[in-house]
Formats: C-alpha cells, structure tokens, sequence
C-alpha cells in the first residue's frame, strides 16, 4: 500500500488534498507530492472564516479551498 501510494503520487498530474481532520498521513504525502513538485490543492471544508489555514501548507499549494 505505502509503495502503491507513492507511485500513484509520483504519476499524478495534480493532488487534491483533503486537509478537514488533519491527518498526519496525509500531510506527509502532501509533503512528498511537492518534493516531486506536484500542484497541490488544499480542501479543508467548513474552516472558520476567522481561522487562519497553515501557513506551510498554504505556501506549498497553488489552491486553498473551503467549500465546494
């Protein structure tokens, strides 16, 4: 599963990241798809308008989305 995974990100065009419970396994293959410069699009529906969204996932991502 682990190998599969970094092989389907690697052959990705794009990831669309859905960052709403903050998993960690998550976050980290984000990390790996940009290391392997991969655009990266964030998804954290139903953010607080008031809450900031991380900062270096932010600047890592072309996209930081809310809602659909």
């Amino acid at each position: 599963t682990f190998v599969g995974n970094l092989e389907h990100i690697v052959s990705a065009d794009l990831l669309l990241v859905n960052t709403r419970d903050k998993d960690i396994g998550t976050i980290w293959e984000a990390g790996f798809a940009f290391a392997h410069k991969k655009p990266l699009i964030y998804f954290c529906q139903g953010l607080p308008e008031t809450a900031k969204f991380n900062l270096m996932l932010a600047r890592s991502g072309i996209k930081v989305c809310t809602s659909f």
